[in-house]
């Protein structure tokens, strides 16, 4: 086992897990229903950092079955038909549940399924068209991060396949902003940070950075799980939206050893990319994967929000070992 695995982030797996068991007995004081938060903290750090390193480590066989890939599109073009027709449906083009959208629960997600699709597609124009409608559907689920993030994964895409398409799919998009500049569309949710206008969301996300921020420096060496919940009185929610938020709750040292392992996978998955002209495949998926996941971290996601991060580091370990192995 330990012969195919990437032993650097199999134990600073271990490490992070070991510090979220270990909090559990103060933890659960933090909150009211301490228990149930500290539970559902964990469902989203030590299950699905697991889960998602595994995967990593198999993605290369699961590749290669046409019938899963088969199923997986069949399953995409009907989330696909689902989004779009409950978005018509009600007042605004957005998928609405409870009276409440759900950007946070589908966006990634379903950014991710088709990026999945897009690589294992051979037909430029079948991928030109999953680009298109997985960008009206991100649009739809109200996910800003989700959308932005997979509009530059797609430009990236476009870059290496096709400038020409590139070059006019830029320009239809300018040209759609354009024509709607007088439509309030700098009001819209999904246009302000472009246009630069006043963002609720945003505004409180830098609050919460710079609270964050301030109790990291208190506890900068060994952190604080579950810190942010204590900080706010038992309010979940107010951790910082970004992968800082890796050092905060697990500490100096589990955060350097993350970054460690991470930065040289993207550089050369980075150059992987630039030093070829055709990219495709596998290969391709882990680089537009990577940029994905990376920007999110970087931008909006914490350590608590998203977990993906975790099947690059361990994805890119084998990529690089099978492709070293054949070059060899």
């Amino acid at each position: 086992f330990f012969e195919n695995v990437p032993s650097s982030s199999f134990i600073l797996l271990i490490m992070v897990s070991l510090i979220q068991l270990i909090s559990f007995p103060w933890a659960i004081d933090y909150v009211h229903d301490g228990a149930n938060s500290y539970f559902k903290v964990i469902a989203r750090t030590i299950i699905q950092y697991w889960l998602f390193w595994f995967a990593g480590l198999y993605i290369h066989k699961i590749w290669k079955n046409d019938r899963f890939w088969k199923i997986m599109l069949i399953l995409w073009f009907f989330a696909s038909c689902l989004i779009i027709s409950n978005a018509l449906s009600n007042n605004i083009f957005a998928i609405i549940l409870s009276g409440k959208p759900i950007y946070l629960l589908l966006g990634d997600s379903f950014a991710i399924l088709s990026i999945f699709i897009l690589c294992k597609t051979k037909n430029f124009k079948k991928q030109f068209f999953i680009i298109i409608i997985t960008s009206i559907c991100l649009f739809a689920l109200f996910s800003r991060t989700s959308l932005y993030c997979f509009i530059i994964v797609s430009l990236l895409f476009l870059y290496k396949q096709n400038k020409a398409v590139l070059l006019l799919t830029i320009f239809g998009a300018a040209f759609l902003l354009i024509i709607n500049f007088n439509n309030n569309i700098m009001e819209e949710r999904m246009f302000r940070i472009i246009f630069g206008s006043f963002d609720t969301s945003q505004s409180l996300r830098e609050d919460r950075l710079e609270d964050g921020l301030n109790h990291l420096s208190n506890n900068w060496l060994l952190g604080s799980f579950m810190g942010d919940v204590e900080q706010n009185f038992g309010r979940t929610g107010y951790y910082i939206h970004n992968y800082l938020s890796f050092w905060r709750q697990f500490g100096l040292i589990p955060f350097f050893i993350f970054i460690t392992i991470l930065i040289p996978y993207c550089i050369k998955i980075f150059k992987y990319w630039f030093n070829n002209k055709k990219v495709k495949g596998l290969s391709l998926f882990w680089f537009l994967y990577t940029v994905f996941v990376l920007l999110e971290i970087v931008m909006a996601r914490s350590c608590l929000g998203s977990s993906y991060i975790w099947m690059s580091i361990s994805g890119l370990y084998i990529f690089f070992k099978n492709f070293n192995n054949k070059t060899s």
